[in-house]
């Protein structure tokens, strides 16, 4: 903030035209208000109302208990009414006093006199609470006073339970954080009222930033509140007009810098006044300081007279008492922080190809990636490495709540990773999958490279697997499998006829809204969309044409991304293929024909196997085999607006992948040399590259958006996660904070001392009966091994295969008559035909009671009388 200051002075100009220029005029304020009974509040209001406001901001209620009598909210609302007869805007305030049972109470009873928002119905830490609450009112809700970081506000902004964000400058850190968390807010539609209780100059500041953002609301001032008696906005401003209020507004800080003269005789003087009082401290516990036993004990502990040098000092105590066993995690983390090696030479020369670049704007791409509070701005600072694959890690995915890692490899195995139960000392997969092997019993056992597992962005319970076969594979998060999907005919030659992949597939992804709906793409030249409820058939089928010479029409499918826009609107399915053409659709249909089609967008026979879609579903982002990257407009896909050269190892590895980071801030992708790039979305140039794996190619990379934290895999068979201990949470940050697990060495029975459990000298012992410690994994038949994982119950052949009720009902005609009574339904009719007969009508004047002929002899015998006569 007073670096802005300065710059701004120094030009002569008020901050917001460094921030991009005004978009309004004059600013909405509102003030505070005292007073618990409605007389009070009237006479507050009153004063209020001549000073200029026309909105206030008031307590809901005093501290109620977890389920308090419902009269105790009549106040709150009598008090509300109160404000809103005297014509006024009223704001309330609820402190997070009220807990959940209350808050709902509350609000409901407020709701008939539409307040202007009620803030912090409950406490910031309680964002589900929060959620639920939003789910049952109309009233506008407000927080945010006690969140410091976009990292703080974005849990709210994605649980979509806020309407008002109200970041405090003095905080959240200062006008330039405050800009960024009214740009995030911006995107999911929130509008900001900034919180500022305080003295003019945090005022000033919120006022310079509500001037530029599109999305301000309201603007809190505190002029006249009870705990600045002495202190208000005017007593230490020479230009106290700025504050005043009219009809609700006070105008725009056009002035210098903040728009203010502070004077600073005034400040002087008042703080002479402080003199000799003590100065006001956080009270918060000081951890780096050691407990002493002041001056005033009577104990004297007494040290021998030696000399600093002396061999008897190590036998000397240094402190007495019981040690504590505690885990020291600060120094867990600092052991786990990534010592970066600064490259010798750029990894990635930058090469602006668009018409509308400027020449030479790549000579200072080095500096970007030099600076040392790069660390700082992207989780990269620490790393988390786990060693559980023989082979190169192919793909990596991230459950929606960040607690499980899978990680797939070449040796055709799925390593299951759960944060909450690994230390620093057992980071190991806790299950290990293989879901294309057969029995161990059968000749022919085989198993196929893993090309992509990805978690359901919107159902974490399972996540999709493709590896080099026809089929994908639905798999559970704990490694069952759900669904196979079925094979296509290869003796087909029209594709459209096919019910699935004929050949290997080499990718898919989810649907961004659905999440019953995935996508596959293969070999076949097909991109095949499948309900993951219906094994037996692909919900559409998408065949792509390619127009290279000699191809016959067929291409091989590289990769494919399915995006939607964060604040609504038409999803888009893009893909790539082998003959370096780019195809998009709709991602709603029809998929007869792609909406839009580059040919030759890279070099044709060059496999291209990075592509993503910004989280505004406007900009994609392919890596080709080609040593390409290229930034494409969905809205003019027909040139690439940026292209930057890049070393690609899809050669090698064909699932070499690149991504956006969440928001679409960064592009992150890896290299032939084992760094990290993190690009500028903007034009591609690298913002920070870092060593993970040096010497080793960095395959496949992902960053999560609700812990922070970036998960690489790499050739030499390492998955990293990197992370940053301030920006972070959960995830690896979990793990290192946890003590280290400590085994003793009684618990392994084939270590122990007890004779009643070990072996004699003439004991006979069978081979393989020796007690050993337990294997985990999984047994032959595919049940867990882990004690602690409860077994699942037992199914019935019929339970196995027992099919969807709505799957019957579309696909088996009159399955319905199944459940009804044949009786009922004959019976419904027979009023009908008694008086509409349909086959004895000729009869029904001249015969209308039906006669029956009479029971004869042979008949009376019975029925096996009269088989045996014949």
């Amino acid at each position: 903030m007073a670096y802005t200051q300065q710059k701004a002075r120094k030009l002569g100009v008020p901050i917001y035209q460094l921030l991009g220029g005004k978009v309004r005029d004059k600013i909405k304020v509102y003030a505070w208000i005292g007073g618990d009974r409605p007389n009070e509040v009237a006479e507050a209001v009153k004063t209020r109302k001549a000073q200029g406001f026309l909105s206030v901001k008031m307590n809901g209620t005093e501290d109620l208990g977890w389920l308090d009598s419902p009269a105790a909210l009549h106040s709150s609302v009598q008090r509300l009414k109160t404000v809103k007869e005297l014509g006024m805007d009223a704001g309330v305030d609820f402190h997070g006093r009220v807990h959940k049972p209350m808050a709902a109470q509350l609000a409901k009873a407020l709701e008939p006199h539409q307040p202007m928002f009620i803030e912090e119905p409950l406490l910031s830490e309680h964002p589900g609470g929060i959620k639920a609450l939003s789910e049952k009112t109309s009233i506008p809700i407000a927080l945010g006073e006690r969140l410091h970081s976009r990292w703080d506000v974005r849990p709210f902004l994605e649980a979509n339970c806020i309407d008002i964000l109200q970041p405090d400058i003095a905080h959240c850190g200062g006008i330039s954080e405050l800009r960024r968390i009214a740009a995030m807010a911006e995107t999911y539609d929130v509008a900001i009222a900034p919180h500022s209780p305080l003295g003019p100059i945090a005022l000033a500041a919120s006022v310079q930033v509500d001037t530029v953002i599109p999305n301000f609301a309201i603007q809190e001032m505190s002029l006249g509140i009870h705990y600045n008696e002495g202190a208000d906005l005017t007593s230490y401003t020479k230009n106290p007009e700025v504050w005043q209020p009219t009809e609700g507004y006070i105008k725009i800080l056009d002035g210098p810098g903040l728009g203010i003269e502070v004077d600073e005789e005034q400040v002087r003087a008042m703080a002479k006044t402080l003199e000799g009082k003590k100065a006001w401290t956080n009270p918060a516990i000081d951890l780096g300081k050691t407990p002493r036993m002041s001056d005033s004990e009577e104990f004297v502990v007494e040290e021998p007279v030696l000399a600093d040098d002396d061999p008897m000092r190590a036998f000397l105590p240094s402190s007495f008492g019981k040690k504590s066993k505690e885990a020291d995690i600060a120094a867990q983390i600092d052991r786990s922080k990534r010592a970066v090696e600064k490259p010798q030479a750029p990894q990635v020369k930058h090469e602006v190809k668009s018409e509308d670049s400027k020449s030479g704007s790549d000579e200072d791409s080095d500096d970007d990636s030099d600076e040392s509070d790069d660390e700082d701005e992207y989780p990269v600072s620490h790393e988390l490495v786990l060693k559980t694959h023989e082979r190169a890690v192919t793909s990596v995915s991230l459950d929606p709540a960040g607690s499980r890692l899978a990680s797939a490899s070449l040796d055709g195995t799925i390593k299951l990773h759960d944060f909450a139960s690994m230390t620093p000392t057992t980071l190991r997969a806790f299950k290990t999958v293989d879901p294309y092997e057969t029995k161990a019993s059968a000749a022919s056992a085989e198993s196929h490279p893993i090309n992509l597992v990805q978690f359901n962005p919107l159902s974490g319970g399972v996540f999709l697997c493709v590896a080099a076969h026809p089929q994908a594979k639905i798999l559970s998060r704990d490694g069952d499998i759900l669904t196979e999907f079925v094979k296509g005919d290869m003796y087909l030659r029209d594709m459209h006829n096919t019910k699935g992949h004929v050949s290997e597939i080499t990718t898919g992804t989810w649907h961004p809204t659905d999440k019953n709906v995935c996508v596959t793409a293969g070999t076949d030249s097909t991109l095949r969309i499948w309900d993951i409820n219906n094994k037996r058939s692909q919900k559409e089928v998408i065949v792509v044409k390619s127009k290279a010479a000699g191809s016959a029409g067929r291409t091989r499918m590289t990769a494919v991304a399915w995006g939607t826009p964060v604040q609504g609107g038409n999803n888009v399915l893009v893909a790539a293929a082998l003959d370096g053409s780019l195809v998009m659709y709709g991602g709603n249909g029809p998929f007869t024909r792609p909406s839009a089609e580059i040919r030759e967008a890279h070099k044709p026979d060059t496999w291209t196997g990075g592509i993503d879609i910004s989280s505004d579903g406007r900009m994609v982002v392919t890596k080709g085999g080609d040593g390409l990257i290229k930034l494409w407009d969905t809205r003019k896909f027909k040139e690439p607006l940026v292209t930057v050269s890049h070393p690609s190892t899809s050669d090698r590895f064909a699932t070499s992948n690149i991504k956006y980071a969440p928001n679409s801030t960064s592009i992150i992708t890896g290299s032939a040399s084992g760094h990290l790039h993190i690009l500028n979305p903007g034009n591609l140039r690298a913002e920070h590259v870092t060593s993970i794996t040096p010497g080793a190619p960095l395959i496949v990379v992902d960053w999560h958006p609700k812990i922070n934290q970036i998960v690489t895999g790499s050739a030499n068979a390492e998955t990293h996660v990197l992370y940053n201990p301030t920006m972070s949470s959960r995830g690896a940050v979990e793990v290192m904070s946890r003590a280290p697990k400590k085994r003793h060495i009684d618990d392994n029975p084939a270590l122990t001392m007890d004779q009643s459990l070990g072996m004699s000298g003439d004991s006979i012992i069978t081979p393989g009966s020796m007690p050993g410690q337990k294997r985990t994994g999984v047994t032959a038949s595919g049940k867990s091994r882990d004690p602690r994982r409860p077994q699942m119950p037992l199914q019935t052949p019929f339970m196995r295969s027992q099919p969807d009720e709505k799957h019957i009902e579309e696909n088996i005609p009159l399955s319905r008559m199944l459940h009804e009574d044949p009786r009922e339904a004959l019976l419904k009719y027979a009023d009908v035909a008694k008086k509409d007969p349909m086959f004895t009508g000729a009869w029904k004047t001249t015969q209308p009671v039906t006669q029956y002929a009479d029971i004869s002899d042979e008949e009376e015998e019975g029925p096996d009388k009269k088989r045996a006569k014949r």
